[in-house]
């Protein structure tokens, strides 16, 4: 398949994978960018050395194009931003932020930029217009309507279709995995089978670890009732609640 999208990023099919902190590591971006699409290395708010540990060993994975994605409001955005000339990669994806004072030296290193800007906004208008002229999705799915990604067939993505994509791409990493270990005389790194839900459930962690307010959470996430969004996503963990404190003490010096 050959597209705009696949010649810009030299892959075999127009798939970009969203980088989830946390979740996006170097093993599933290596697993996408080997079936033929783009893999993304999610920072999220990790450290610059984290990040370039995961560029280094999803090389040793693959050969193939990937790239990192960057939230801007992570307080080493700028480190990481050249952690990616540095270590070469083919691509950028951004959040959460203006990345113009990166794009120079992003844009001298021959690195594609993928921001969610105006740009990618107008995109979304554009497509909106279209379908208000050839009509809209008609699903109605918990009380919404309009959906903009359908399929071929105009039906709106369903998590059965989508699972067994990422059943498939997790499946021919971890077959070729198996037979290179086999080959290199070391224990496999397999890929566990998760679905389109856990991604769910990790965007909506990785959210309330930014977002304060759980009125916005409960909304964004969909849930009738707020008991909901507090019993599933209160917990956090040691690791963060030890970051948050350094945070805080990082602004409010008070000794």
């Amino acid at each position: 398949m050959k597209t705009r999208v696949t010649q810009l990023l030299e892959i075999e099919y127009p798939v970009i994978q969203g980088g989830m902190a946390w979740v996006a590591d170097y093993h599933l971006a290596a697993a996408v960018s080997e079936a033929g699409g783009f893999g993304i290395i999610g920072a999220g708010g990790a450290p610059a050395s984290f990040v370039r540990e995961q560029i280094i060993r999803c090389r040793q994975l693959t050969n193939k194009p990937f790239g990192v994605n960057i939230m801007l409001m992570n307080p080493q955005a700028e480190e990481i931003a050249r952690v990616a000339v540095e270590e070469g990669v083919k691509a950028v994806t951004t959040g959460a932020g203006n990345p113009g004072k990166y794009m120079a030296m992003w844009k001298d290193a021959g690195i594609r930029v993928i921001p969610m800007m105006d740009a990618v906004y107008d995109a979304f208008q554009e497509e909106h217009e279209a379908q208000k002229e050839n009509g809209f999705n008609c699903t109605e799915i918990d009380g919404m309507t309009g959906f903009v990604f359908c399929n071929r067939f105009g039906n709106v993505h369903n998590p059965q279709t989508v699972n067994r994509t990422i059943r498939r791409i997790s499946e021919n990493y971890n077959a070729e995995e198996v037979l290179k270990a086999k080959r290199e005389k070391r224990q496999p790194i397999i890929l566990p089978h998760f679905s389109c839900h856990h991604l769910r459930h990790t965007f909506c962690t990785r959210f309330c670890e930014q977002e304060t307010n759980i009125k916005v959470i409960q909304s964004i996430m969909g849930h009738a009732n707020i008991e909901t969004t507090m019993d599933i996503y209160a917990e956090v963990t040691d690791m963060k609640k030890t970051e948050s404190m350094k945070n805080l003490a990082q602004k409010y010096d008070v000794f």
